[in-house]
């Protein structure tokens, strides 16, 4: 199915998740691809992020910022898509509300590391509507 700006009929929209090892470029890919191609319908997932921001970066766009606190009780609200500990500092996860609200229109851009990947794709079970829907590109 060539992609169109929006999903052609509900339900069809593809979960499209750049993983690979910390440093390898996810974001630098990711972000290069929407500088040249500003109008190719996918849409980026902002995940959540307990690390303090880097200069330039702003809260909702890059990343939603949370405290460790704001994150805990996330993850005991089940929250999460996925969510995992990087380097044992801080947490990084991606909030549900960011990604199956939106496959039913849109096909979405999600990057994450290999742990986050792999919880989704374990997750089929506890999200039946991810099912067959998410496609992994490892760098």
């Amino acid at each position: 199915m060539p992609f169109e700006g929006e999903v052609s009929a509900v339900g069809t929209g593809k979960l499209f998740i750049i993983s690979g090892p910390s440093c390898v470029g996810k974001t630098t890919l990711v972000t290069g691809f929407f500088r040249h191609h500003p109008d190719y319908p996918l849409r980026r997932v902002v995940t959540c992020t307990t690390r303090p921001r880097r200069p330039g970066e702003v809260d909702g766009q890059d990343y939603h910022f949370l405290s460790m606190e704001d994150f805990e009780q996330k993850i005991r609200q089940d929250a999460f898509l996925e969510f995992t500990p990087v380097y044992g500092t801080h947490l990084y996860g991606t909030l549900v509300e960011s990604v199956l609200p939106f496959l039913d229109t849109y096909h979405l851009f999600l990057t994450i590391d290999v742990h986050g990947m792999q919880a989704i794709v374990n997750s089929h079970a506890r999200f039946a509507s991810l099912a067959g829907r998410c496609v992994s590109i490892f760098l």
